[in-house]
């Protein structure tokens, strides 16, 4: 859910998400049903959309093939905007992208600038579509053995580790970013995602009734 596109939009929406109830409730849900306890969580990078041509804005990037993961709900989510989905491994991308089989794809920007895609395809829309959440996992039966004492500095120290990887991702994606910014034909373009939004808001609504989340989906909306 926390990973289809436009859910989450900002920073400020995410800390409220993963600090508060939605986590929680998430939370109490993966542990109810793998026994995995989740007990930070991790991210912070920002992902935005890479295209071989320029690209505008929602009219214009209509019909373009755009690389997916193997997922049903990211796939439905990118048709949404009026893309064609084409599932490619991250390995193949690149070749993918030089070779037009893909048009397009969207990545934090430490892996979009470490993989040398902006050679392949330089033109960014800024649409910061997806703001990472990584949960940090334990077992909950591991968990369980610890003397309550070691128990709590376990939390806590993952409490913590959690708050600074969650800095240090979001300051090494920015600069990349402006690292990238600096590169021969790369270029950078804002736009208006509001329609983006409404135009994939049906396809988590349909997710969100199938995982019974809907709830909690306009919880985490009202955050934004």
């Amino acid at each position: 859910l926390l990973e289809m596109p436009f859910v989450i939009t900002n920073v400020a929406q995410r800390d409220r998400v993963v600090e508060g109830r939605p986590m929680q409730q998430l939370a109490e849900i993966v542990k109810e049903k793998t026994g995995v306890e989740i007990i930070g969580i991790f991210g912070g990078g920002v992902r935005n959309m890479f295209f071989r041509k320029p690209v505008k804005g929602l009219e214009d990037m209509k019909g373009r093939r755009f690389r997916v993961q193997p997922s049903p709900q990211l796939t439905d989510s990118y048709k949404a905007l009026g893309l064609e989905p084409v599932v490619t491994s991250y390995p193949e991308l690149y070749n993918a992208l030089q070779q037009g089989v893909a048009e397009g794809a969207e990545m934090e920007a430490i892996y979009v600038e470490k993989a040398g895609f902006p050679v392949a395809a330089p033109y960014f829309l800024m649409t910061r579509h997806v703001i990472t959440v990584r949960p940090l996992c334990m077992s909950g039966k591991t968990l369980a053995k610890l003397p309550p004492d070691l128990a709590k500095i376990v939390r806590e120290a993952a409490a913590e580790a959690a708050r600074y990887e969650r800095g240090i991702e979001s300051s090494e994606d920015e600069a990349s970013l402006a690292r990238m910014a600096k590169m021969k034909g790369v270029t950078f373009t804002e736009v208006d995602v509001k329609p983006m939004i409404e135009a994939v808001r049906p396809v988590w609504e349909k997710y969100a009734k199938q995982w019974n989340l809907v709830d909690l989906l306009k919880e985490i909306d009202s955050l934004r």
